[in-house]
């Protein structure tokens, strides 16, 4: 499937790069300069693919989440504004996979259990973004609970939004 074989070259090179970005914008909000960010981030980045390039993901990977830290996991996660606390925990989700293959019969199902509750958040917010507000939600919630058949007459409230 070519448009799958690129959509993989694009997360291994392209997202990459965002993900990088995301890190000197970090640093450039603790106050470092470009110079900085760079003496800071780029040996990190270069150590990291040189060990992906000569081994694999599990050799390659380290850090709080192949520990099982999750005191550190959730201070980083109560500083990041809302789009890097996605990402933080989205890739996370694909590292505590990583690690457990690393670390058989590790367990991380604390980690899972703070993963999951944002990836459920992200499933809420995207429920009532697409529905579009929450008097709709809160009529459509009451009305599965009380185990109501026909919802023709539910009405969209376009007045109230929710961000």
């Amino acid at each position: 499937d070519k448009v799958k074989y690129h959509g993989a070259a694009v997360f291994s090179s392209n997202l990459v790069i965002g993900l990088y970005h995301m890190a000197q914008e970090l640093l450039m909000q603790c106050g470092f300069n470009d110079d900085e960010v760079d003496l800071a981030l780029k040996p990190l980045f270069f150590n990291n693919a040189k060990k992906l390039y000569e081994t694999n993901c599990e050799a390659a990977l380290t850090g709080p989440v192949e520990r099982c830290d999750i005191d550190t996991v959730q201070k980083h996660l109560s500083v990041l504004d809302k789009e890097y606390y996605r990402v933080y925990k989205l890739l996370s989700n694909q590292l505590v996979n990583i690690a457990e293959i690393k670390n058989e019969g590790k367990d991380y199902s604390n980690l899972y259990k703070l993963i999951d509750e944002s990836v459920s958040e992200f499933k809420l917010e995207a429920v009532i973004a697409d529905i579009g507000s929450i008097s709709e939600f809160s009529v459509i919630v009451n009305a599965r609970d009380d185990n109501v058949e026909d919802n023709s007459d539910l009405e969209s409230d376009e007045n109230t939004s929710v961000e």
